[in-house]
């Protein structure tokens, strides 16, 4: 358990804010992390339950739920 630190493989392109928010099978498992308005993609804080995650090398882990121009 504790809080960690996801780093983005991917980019966003173009210059629209999109909402960047935890992935339905991150939620269910125990963890999560803040949902944003960004036009890029940060560094996110990703807090873990009690119970632990196994979390492979390039998991999808967020999902983009909205582009606004």
């Amino acid at each position: 358990d504790g809080q960690y630190l996801v780093e983005y493989n991917e980019s966003l392109t173009g210059e629209a804010t999109v909402t960047l928010q935890p992935r339905t099978e991150l939620l269910e498992r125990g963890a999560t992390h803040p949902t944003l308005h960004v036009d890029a993609l940060p560094r996110v804080p990703l807090s873990v339950g009690g119970a632990g995650l196994k979390l492979k090398e390039n998991a999808r882990v967020s999902t983009v739920v909205d582009a606004a121009d």
